[in-house]
């Protein structure tokens, strides 16, 4: 209300007052609630802890809280801990805890922790301990000398932000630790490394730690140097065929290496006396060789260093006589395919291996697996990113202990090669040793060159000459391939690699590529033997030339018999003369193996002048029909045969010789030839083929005699 000025009256005045007075005595009593609110006690749990971990103040008040809480201000004197700024007690409360955080210390320290209130204050002491030693272990604890252990020592809690370092020792001769190891911040371990060396007998070597006054202590245990482990790859073999140890030792071996002696239990296994682990190695390898058994044998190889020693079990079972490990090559007579082989036959007669083609001078790997039976019959297949295939037909060992197949194969499209394969066992001399004479051809330009005495002796060394003065030296590896250098006469020189594989004929065939990717073909011969043909004029002649280089044949004339009889010598040089009531005549002239076959040429001087000749072969070399044979004719004519390595046909009835010659494929060319003129017109000329059956050879044809008369035979091994 107003009074009659305007002003407030005085009842609304005095009211106003008394409301002022009213708050101003509700501020008084507050503070009059807090006054005398004092900080009583300041605990810490735990009073010890170690560095980096915490721990939990407690702060007490002389009286409860008023409702807006009781703040205390907290500090802390040492860097080492650290707390929040103020801690808030609750209304109605007495107490508050707050966290206390410290840090990884290298020392045992004190903090000093405040709590404070107006003039009011309380303190405690933290002790922040720093680390110590823990554990110290050693991994392994047992070691062959010369090998090293890796320690590892541990600390109670984490290492200080500029880490902690330990030191450690060793006092035992041999053994080496670093002087100290540091422990990073904030880690509470760290590993180093202890190195040996080798020991003639058991020693303990006593391993410590220390860190300030305190140390720790664990052994490690040196061993000498001994074998660990004897393992043989394959473990089970047909007998004859090898297998590969492996011996282990504790540790790598010293410089100089370490001898291991070996030692087996039966003559059926034989193994070097010793084998050499070399310095900084911790195994060696050594083969055992076996030999073929009747029944199935075990044999234990030991392999001992002085008192240790490991004893693996070799086990040798009745196989397949072909069982080994081999390296060769293939040749495709008529798909002009040329490469490497590497196999393995098991004593099962199981083969698993691989074969290179290099025919198109880029090398054409695929898988081969197959099987061998125990007449030789063998079936193949092939596979690659590039298709697959398949191939069968027969192995045989030939004169240089080579294994031989004959195969026909398949390609998956249809086509089939014939395709000769000559692998040798590893270890074995060279397949490939002999003297050849031959002839490179290139087929872009049709050059052909002669080439001389080709030498390659047992350990696969090549040397050769051709006709313009140039030489020719390298070597030939177990697959075939040839690496060379040509020394040609005007002082130039050039290298390169022939891919070379036996051909079904038992011809060496060869190919090549030079930089400009231009084909080059070889063909050499060991021998001129085989069955051949050449015509005079109008007048075919047969003919067989055996090892030695002896020819003997018959001219294809009914009315006017004519016989031959010279030599061709070991580079192809003809010297044959012809005599008969059909003319004499000399022939000369030269003979040279090309893709598969032999290819002559050269003149005839007979009665009526010089005229010229041109013949072909097929050889005979190397083959598996070697043996003796009954030939029976169905005009009652028989004789008893043998056929040499070289497929040459001899034998003899009275008044009537057998010559002949069966080339590789098995085809058969005999003539019976009458020792005297006046049973010229009973000669007979025999053509037919041989094939297996079972383990044994058997042959089969036709004949017809110069008089017309014809017939039959068989021929069947002894």
């Amino acid at each position: 209300m107003r009074n009659t000025e305007g002003q407030p009256s005085e009842r609304i005045r005095h009211k106003g007052g008394f409301r002022l007075l009213t708050l101003l005595a509700g501020i008084l009593g507050i503070v009059a609630l807090g006054s005398g609110q004092t900080v009583s006690k300041l605990s810490l749990s735990p009073a010890s802890v170690a560095g980096g971990t915490g721990a939990t103040g407690t702060v007490t008040i002389s009286k409860k809280a008023p409702s807006s809480g009781f703040k205390v201000t907290l500090s802390s004197a040492s860097t080492n801990a650290s707390t929040a700024s103020s801690v808030l007690v609750s209304s109605g409360a007495t107490s508050a805890t707050f966290a206390i955080t410290t840090i990884a210390v290298a020392a045992t320290t004190t903090a000093k922790i405040k709590a404070s209130a107006g003039s009011s204050s309380a303190t405690a002491s933290l002790t922040i301990k720093a680390p110590t030693l823990s554990t110290l272990t050693l991994d392994p604890t047992t070691v062959t000398g010369g090998s090293s252990s890796t320690g590892t020592v541990y600390i109670s809690s984490g290492a200080p932000t500029s880490g902690i370092v330990v030191k450690l020792s060793c006092v035992t001769s041999g053994v080496k630790v670093p002087p100290s190891v540091k422990i990073a911040g904030g880690s509470t371990h760290q590993a180093f490394t202890i190195t040996t060396s080798a020991v003639s007998k058991t020693t303990s070597a006593k391993i410590v730690a220390a860190l300030g006054s305190s140390s720790i202590a664990d052994t490690l245990t040196l061993n000498p140097l001994g074998v660990s482990g004897l393992t043989l790859n394959p473990s089970t073999v047909g007998g004859g065929v090898s297998s590969t140890g492996t011996v282990t030792l504790g540790a790598v071996a010293p410089s100089g290496g370490v001898k291991v002696a070996l030692a087996s239990s039966s003559s059926m296994a034989t193994v070097p006396s010793t084998v050499t682990v070399a310095g900084g190695s911790q195994s060696g390898t050594f083969a055992v060789s076996t030999k073929s058994v009747t029944s199935q044998t075990t044999v234990n190889i030991t392999a001992k260093l002085g008192t240790s020693s490991q004893s693996a079990t070799l086990t040798l079972t009745k196989g397949s006589t072909y069982a080994g490990n081999y390296k060769g090559s293939f040749y495709s007579t008529n798909g002009g395919g040329i490469g490497t082989v590497s196999m393995t036959i098991s004593a099962s007669g199981g083969i698993s291996g691989t074969t290179t083609d290099y025919s198109t001078g880029t090398a054409n790997q695929k898988t081969l697996t197959g099987t061998v039976g125990s007449d030789g019959s063998v079936t193949v297949s092939v596979s690659s990113s590039q298709g697959n295939g398949s191939a069968s037909g027969r192995f045989y060992t030939n004169s240089l202990g080579a294994l031989v197949g004959f195969l026909k194969s398949t390609n998956g499209q249809g086509g089939s090669n014939d395709v000769t394969v000559t692998v040798n066992a590893v270890g074995r001399s060279s397949q490939f040793a002999g003297v050849y004479a031959g002839t490179s051809f290139v087929p872009s330009t049709n050059a052909l060159t002669t080439i001389g005495n080709l030498s390659i002796t047992s350990s696969g060394a090549v040397s050769a000459s051709d006709n313009s003065g140039s030489t020719l030296t390298g070597t030939i590896d177990a697959a075939g391939i040839l690496k060379y250098t040509i020394q040609k006469s005007g002082g130039s020189s050039s290298s390169g690699t022939i891919y070379c594989a036996f051909d079904a004929s038992g011809l060496l065939e060869g190919v090549t590529f030079d930089s400009q990717s231009v084909e080059t073909d070889i063909c050499f011969t060991k021998s001129f033997a085989g069955a051949y043909s050449l015509t005079i004029d109008s007048t075919k002649f047969d003919f067989l030339v055996n090892a030695s280089g002896a020819v003997s044949g018959v001219a294809e004339s009914a009315t006017s018999p004519q016989f031959m009889s010279g030599t061709i010598s070991s580079t192809g040089v003809v010297n044959i003369s012809v005599t008969g009531t059909g003319g004499n005549a000399t022939i000369t002239g030269v003979f040279f193996p090309l893709e598969g076959a032999f290819q002559g040429t050269g003149n005839a001087q007979t009665s009526a002048g010089t005229v010229h000749w041109s013949g072909g072969g097929i050889p005979s070399q190397g083959l598996p029909y070697v043996g003796t044979y009954h030939l029976s004719l169905s005009n009652s004519t028989s004789f008893t045969a043998t056929i040499d390595v070289n497929g040459i046909v001899t034998g003899s009835i009275s008044g009537y010789t057998l010559v002949g010659c069966v080339v590789t494929d098995g085809s058969l060319v005999m003539a019976i030839e009458p020792t005297s003129i006046l049973n010229a017109s009973n000669a007979a000329l025999l053509s037919g083929v041989f094939m297996a059956s079972g383990t044994k050879w058997n042959g089969t044809g036709a004949f017809k005699q110069l008089s017309g008369a014809s017939g039959t035979w068989t021929m069947a091994e002894n």
